[in-house]
């Protein structure tokens, strides 16, 4: 695991993972999102057995403020599986909300929080 990350470059960057099935448009369409907001950090394809470690070292050694999961199970539930790091540093453990709700809270970090 010596995997390097660069500093994201904003503090609402997401760090999006792709499982199962990358290709499929419903991915796709959440990467281009992402991307258009501007929020992208960086975008990994990952293996369900993988996902774990992958989450697991992209919260501790990158200081990207959102961790989004995105596969096959979350297309036929519009939904994707989100972590945001907490004002101390902490990344908040992983939970599944409905995309519009996740891209809200992309746009505005503070406000999602405080709806907890």
């Amino acid at each position: 695991g010596g995997a390097k990350f660069k500093p994201p470059s904003d503090i609402n960057d997401v760090f999006l993972v792709k499982v199962d099935n990358p290709s499929r448009q419903y991915c796709l369409n959440i990467e281009e999102h992402i991307t258009n907001l501007g929020f992208l950090y960086e975008m990994r394809e990952a293996e369900v057995d993988d996902l774990p470690e992958l989450l697991k070292i992209s919260a501790e050694h990158s200081q990207v403020k959102h961790i989004m999961v995105v596969g096959s199970r979350h297309e036929g539930s519009s939904t994707v599986t989100i972590a945001s790091r907490r004002p101390n540093g902490v990344v908040e453990d992983f939970h599944e909300i409905p995309l519009p709700q996740a891209m809200a809270q992309l746009r505005d970090p503070d406000q999602a929080l405080a709806n907890r």
